[in-house]
């Protein structure tokens, strides 16, 4: 198993148990809430889902501010593992709390934070749901347990472990998306690959 960033504590949270167990290893359920070591009040909750035939109306729902709940909406063909997520969750925290959010919301912030670049509309249209979208991974802030239905409801699909997200990912798409060669993965993961392109953005 591969270790998590340092700045995340992971709380695993089983639906037929009622207890929590903190780790720092991927071994995910369905559902889990991570807790960031800068921001310890906060947390986030993701789930995935695959085989989704709605993503169009939940597109539409979305833009018009009527699905319910706000969170983040990811194409899960560009997500390798959760990892990048909860980095770019961390960093959008950070960003709200002084007040220098680049987009619009903190969930819009994640999806921009997730892709590595500069291009606020192309990453909001490539990174985050369109309407041709099967696999979707949702990332919300602070879920209380109606919300999460709210999402569950909503997204008509089957939500799957978080641990096989990587199942949903396109490769040859993704690569090309984060502008990663070969001999870049000859000496560390795709995931290392993204990580180091989501933390240095802002340095160039």
């Amino acid at each position: 198993t591969r270790k998590l960033p340092t700045f995340v504590r992971v709380v695993l949270v089983f639906s037929r148990a009622a207890e929590y167990r903190n780790t720092t290893t991927v071994l995910l359920p369905t559902t889990m809430e991570y807790q960031f070591e800068s921001h310890k009040e906060r947390k986030l909750t993701v789930l995935t889902f695959k085989d989704v035939t709605n993503s169009g109306v939940l597109l539409k729902q979305i833009i018009a501010g009527n699905l319910g709940v706000e969170a983040s909406f990811f194409n899960a063909s560009l997500i390798p593992d959760i990892t990048p997520i909860i980095a770019a969750a961390n960093k959008a925290l950070f960003a709200e709390s002084r007040g220098k959010l680049v987009t619009r919301t903190l969930y819009s912030e994640i999806i921009f934070n997730v892709s590595g670049s500069k291009h606020i509309t192309e990453t909001l249209k490539r990174w985050g749901i369109s309407e041709s979208s099967t696999g979707l991974v949702v990332a919300k802030f602070d879920a209380t347990p109606a919300e999460l239905q709210i999402i569950r409801d909503s997204v008509k699909g089957s939500e799957i472990d978080n641990a096989d997200v990587g199942q949903l990912m396109d490769l040859k798409a993704t690569k090309k998306a984060y502008h990663i060669a070969d001999p870049e993965l000859q000496v560390g993961s795709l995931t290392d690959a993204i990580l180091t392109r989501i933390a240095v953005r802002d340095c160039s």
